[in-house]
């Protein structure tokens, strides 16, 4: 799964290649269930994911919340303006 926010290099035409959506990580909602499942909400969308252990999950829990800080940075920069940041999930 790819998962894409404000950020990079790639234009809008590259995205639809590569990705099938787009999530906001800047104002995603990054929650857990249980030991195993993740739920990201971010524009109106849910999204819940399962890691096959507690471990893998905490795993993908930090990496989200990471890129979301990152995406958030960007946005209060202003220097990712237009463009995309993907991360492979």
């Amino acid at each position: 799964m790819r998962i894409c926010a404000l950020g990079t290099d790639r234009t809008q035409a590259e995205m639809a290649h590569t990705c099938r959506g787009t999530i906001n990580l800047a104002t995603a909602h990054i929650d857990t269930e249980d030991a195993c499942n993740i739920v990201l909400s971010s524009g109106g969308r849910t999204y819940h994911l399962k890691a096959s252990t507690e471990v893998e999950r905490q795993r993908w829990v930090t990496a989200l919340e990471l890129a979301k800080a990152k995406a958030i940075r960007m946005m209060n920069d202003q220097s990712g303006k237009g463009r995309l940041l993907t991360r492979d999930i």
